[in-house]
């Protein structure tokens, strides 16, 4: 990026490694000293002008020295030039020392997890062995058994019906009893009633039904179907009894499987952790391989192409008649500007003020408005993103992270700071609300964890608006499970909670990690399974267990509500928790921000501070007003 190599040449390292060469301080001096040459460095500054090609077709840079000496003026540029081809060299090999030291100490570390999740798992799965148990299979194998064995039931009493009728019984009807039971006498039955009928057919054919033949035949069929009715009903009583015992194995299984989950889940979740860190150690390998590749041959990104030469005239020769008017009129249109901004500047100072007067309550930090233009040169090689889009939203949600030197992270910094009284004084647990949608509380939730982190803070941060959850979006995180499902008790704290293992495999990268160490200090719970009572939930003494159980493990506990205006979880989440208020003045005006203060204070919740989202730049009006908050 051109512009951020500019003002990297107009830094302190490159202008201090230059005016070492130039003699202008002492020879000696190291590097880490060159901010006390300020003056020095401030001064060679004033006679530089650093340009980029202004086509923008290539990576050109052009540094120009205006001095009294044409000698003078090519021996600045050209010290210039050499000190920022040896800083960029220099950069770059802190940067790939800092990359490499970085990766083997979380590979080092991601080993030692990966070890520990493997035998979290086998220590587990040793205690709990029904944990890995899946009767799904054997469940499925008794209602089968079951489902055939109705089908059974079912016709065999087709059958006795048949027979108690003295109609012939059906082959394929037996057949398919005879297979699931076979029995001898069944089918000789069978067979023999058969044949009975048939003869006693043949002989009514010749005599008539009162003949003693034909009622003998009669009396022999009458007692072979009362034993073949007699042999169907021993076979519906066993069947019914089988039938009896899968449904009773199939229910219990069923129970089984209801009181299984938890374990299993627990058990799931142990093999999840070996997998993640599984990966996280191949994704770290292989950059860590390709750093040391790297390392080996750092030769720095500046070539100087063309060195400077001394001019053959001068470019400005002084007109003094000319500058002196120029000055003078200048001076008198400077005092106007200086004069009018001076009275917008009185009249922000003095509304920060009667704000803070009227709520008694702090102004903790102020955040300026950005441009995607300032955006954008806070996030080398990245282009300005549209206002409003998701890029641009992720990339504030991330300043303190991506722009740690950014105005926002100033900002988000003085927010901090504010709050550690209260920390200091024992609140652990806060709650980022704004007065309505829109105002910013995601943002400033995610950079004052991220404030929080690297400040080594171990940091809880908690999405809490469950209607319209950002958080695990922007860092790329499964919305489950989350905090619903710590409060449904359908999971644990462990379980829910995303470390910085998930970050790098969600949205972030190495790298990105990489530019603000500290992140392992952050953790995240995100939303979890969407719910119709969230009210309900806030209200239970789940949430006031789960809330004990968070403020044993972290030093700082964030819950990114929602607004005020749009639900009551917020005002929920206050009785437990200190609430900061975000408020957005080209969003919100004075009387609904003392509305909304008012109803927290009504509900009795503890109310530490207010934060200014996306203030319009006013030169002058921001820092007294901060100043005498702080």
């Amino acid at each position: 990026d051109p512009a951020g190599q500019i003002l990297f040449i107009r830094s302190s390292p490159v202008l201090g490694e230059a005016a070492r060469r130039l003699g202008m301080i002492p020879a000696d001096t190291p590097r880490e000293k060159f901010s006390d040459f300020l003056p020095t460095t401030d001064q060679l500054n004033m006679t530089l002008l650093v340009t980029a090609d202004p086509t923008k077709r290539s990576d050109l840079i052009q540094i120009s020295s205006f001095q009294e000496s044409a000698n003078r003026a090519a021996e600045v540029a050209n010290a210039v030039a050499e000190a920022y081809k040896e800083a960029n060299l220099y950069e770059l090999r802190k940067f790939v020392l800092k990359r490499r030291e970085f990766l083997e100490r979380e590979l080092k570390e991601t080993e030692e997890n990966l070890n520990r999740a493997q035998l979290a798992y086998e220590e587990y799965r040793r205690e709990h062995p029904m944990a890995a148990y899946q009767p799904g299979q054997q469940i499925a194998e008794e209602e089968g058994r079951a489902r055939q064995l109705a089908a059974k039931i079912q016709e065999t009493h087709r059958q006795l019906e048949l027979v108690n009728l003295g109609r012939p019984v059906s082959d394929l009807g037996l057949i398919a009893i005879v297979g699931a039971m076979s029995t001898t006498r069944l089918t000789q039955l069978s067979t023999q009633y058969t044949n009975l009928q048939m003869q006693q057919s043949q002989m009514l054919g010749e005599l008539t039904p009162e003949h003693p033949l034909v009622q003998a035949k009669q009396l022999e069929i009458a007692r072979v179907r009362q034993g073949l009715a007699d042999e169907l009903s021993l076979i519906l009583e066993a069947f019914e009894k089988q039938q009896g015992e899968s449904e009773k194995e199939a229910e219990e299984l069923h129970k089984l499987e209801k009181e299984l989950p938890l374990e299993a889940q627990r058990l799931a979740h142990l093999s999840y952790n070996i997998k993640v860190f599984e990966n996280l150690g191949i994704q770290l390998g292989a950059q860590l391989a390709d750093t040391m590749l790297k390392d080996v041959g750092v030769t720095g990104q500046v070539q100087i192409v063309s060195p400077a030469r001394p001019p053959s005239f001068p470019l400005n020769p002084p007109a003094y008649a000319r500058l002196g008017i120029t000055g003078m009129g200048a001076g008198a249109f400077a005092g106007l500007i200086l004069g009018v901004l001076f009275e917008t500047s009185r009249f922000s100072a003095r509304r920060l003020r009667q704000i803070e007067s009227s709520l008694d309550l702090p102004v903790l930090g102020i955040n300026p408005r950005v441009s995607p233009q300032e955006l954008a040169r806070w996030i080398p090689a990245q282009r300005a993103p549209r206002r409003d889009t998701a890029e641009w939203s992720r990339a504030l949600a991330l300043a303190n992270l991506l722009a740690p030197r950014s105005a926002t992270s100033e900002a988000i910094r003085g927010l901090r700071a504010g709050l550690q009284s209260a920390i200091d004084a024992g609140q652990t647990a806060f709650t980022v609300c704004a007065t309505a949608s829109g105002e910013g509380t995601t943002t400033t939730a995610i950079n004052l964890a991220l404030s929080f982190a690297q400040a080594g803070k171990r940091i809880l941060l908690v999405e809490c608006d469950l209607r319209s959850a950002s958080i695990s979006r922007i860092l790329g995180l499964d919305s489950e499970p989350g905090f619903t499902d710590l409060l449904l008790q359908t999971t644990d704290l462990e379980r829910a909670t995303r470390n910085v293992a998930d970050f790098v495999t969600g949205t972030l990268t190495i790298d990105q990690v990489l530019l603000a160490p500290g992140v392992d200090h952050l953790h995240v719970i995100a939303c979890g399974q969407k719910t119709s009572n969230a009210v309900e939930l806030l209200a239970s003494g789940a949430f006031t267990a789960t809330l004990a159980a968070m403020r044993t493990r972290y030093d700082v506990i964030l819950f990114d509500g929602p607004a005020l205006s749009a639900a009551a979880d917020s005002v929920l989440l206050g009785k437990q928790t200190a609430v900061v208020v975000v408020f957005c003045p080209t969003r919100t005006d004075a009387a609904q921000l003392e509305n909304a203060v008012l109803q927290l204070r009504k509900s009795e919740c503890r109310v530490v501070g207010l934060f200014v989202n996306a203030m319009e730049e006013e030169p002058g009006a921001e820092a007294p007003a901060l100043a005498e908050s702080a």
